[in-house]
């Protein structure tokens, strides 16, 4: 008889506590916390081994991108129309080895013109890509230029074209390659003792190539060194190089592509 009430007992209590552990206990710990959390997912008709969702898979709607983007291409698009109806004249031009600082030192000196830099196929479409697209009469010219590859900009003036031709035509600034440039010459380091630089420089020099080596203080090139090699093209290393040196290899230039002129209503192909 105390057998079975012994047994009685050890069961009663036995589920007595996990009812008392689900029902009345919220935070469990261990194997119950386990059996709990398992529940809970079964009841929402999920998989015991569910586990939840990163971050970075949350997909994102691309439609606010877009609309920005949009607005940005519609304006630019209305700010070059605006700009023909108050110039006489538009040029398409293209360039080589831009820099920004020396293009706001030209926007400085042509005060009374307009330069727009953009995507060439947006630009296009300000002007017409073929002769039923076209904004004006013949603009169709400019666009089709600008759909050609390659980087241009445009150019809004009222000053006659001989003024225009002569500035792009001897404009050029000379300047440093940078990494991913063709050389278009190749320029050595002699071997010898390097004047003007610090011997704490020669480490750094060391690491972008340069044979060097410390001799009383003084940073000695072990042997000649090509910074550059014409036709080839000119890694990060060798740019540094060539700056830290004073070597400028490139030059910024525009040239003159084409021009639509408002009075004739026509289209010259400047190339």
């Amino acid at each position: 008889m105390s057998l079975y009430l012994l047994l009685f007992c050890f069961f009663f209590f036995f589920f007595f506590k996990q009812k008392t552990a689900y029902e009345m206990l919220r935070s469990l710990v261990g194997s119950e916390m386990c059996i709990r959390d398992r529940y809970q997912r079964r009841v929402r008709g999920q998989r015991a081994n569910t586990m939840p969702r990163s971050r970075r898979e949350k997909k994102v709607s691309l439609t606010q991108t877009d609309a920005k983007g949009s607005a940005l291409k519609q304006k630019l698009v209305v700010d070059l129309r605006e700009a023909m109806e108050e110039h006489d004249r538009v040029f398409v031009f293209s360039f080589d080895n831009f820099r920004t600082t020396h293009m706001k030192d030209i926007r400085k000196a042509w005060k009374d013109s307009k330069f727009f830099m953009g995507k060439n196929k947006v630009m296009a479409v300000a002007f017409g890509r073929d002769e039923t697209e076209e904004y004006q009469d013949n603009t169709a010219g400019l666009g089709q230029l600008l759909m050609k590859s390659g980087e241009s900009g445009v150019l809004m003036t009222n000053r006659t074209q001989d003024d225009v031709e002569e500035f792009f035509e001897t404009f050029s600034i000379s300047d440093y390659a940078r990494s991913g440039t063709i050389a278009n010459a190749t320029q050595t380091m002699q071997a010898g003792p390097i004047d003007g630089l610090a011997g704490s420089m020669e480490p750094q020099l060391r690491r972008l190539g340069l044979p060097t080596t410390l001799k009383n203080g003084v940073i000695v090139v072990e042997r000649d060194y090509d910074l550059c090699v014409e036709g080839q093209v000119i890694t990060a290393e060798q740019a540094k190089l060539l700056k830290q040196f004073e070597f400028k290899t490139v030059s910024f230039k525009l040239r003159l592509e084409g021009m639509w002129d408002k009075e004739s209503q026509q289209f010259a192909d400047l190339q």
